[in-house]
């Protein structure tokens, strides 16, 4: 169906193509907010199998997606050369 992805097997749901008509402006500007100044935890699971915790900020004026707490410090991705991005796994924070 619409904004799902098929990748080796797996059928993940595409978040930059949900309908997003059914938000309202107060959870949009909410969440814009966190993003930007507080950032959202995430875990990233690193080639040797160990976890480690990353801090995922949104920099709306430069057009950048920043991880945070990585190794080098933080690591900015331009808005401009993000693909896409998928749903695996569903956090209570979005809810």
């Amino acid at each position: 169906g619409a904004g799902r992805v098929e990748e080796e097997g797996t059928d993940r749901e595409s978040i930059l193509h949900q309908d997003i008509s059914c938000l309202d402006d107060v959870w949009l500007r909410r969440w814009s907010h966190v993003l930007e100044k507080d950032g959202i935890t995430c875990t990233k699971i690193a080639t040797n199998g160990k976890p480690y915790e990353r801090r995922i900020h949104v920099d709306s004026r430069n057009m950048m997606v920043e991880v945070h707490q990585g190794r080098n410090g933080t690591v900015g991705i331009s808005l401009d050369d993000l693909v896409d991005l998928c749903k695996d796994l569903q956090s209570s924070e979005f809810k």
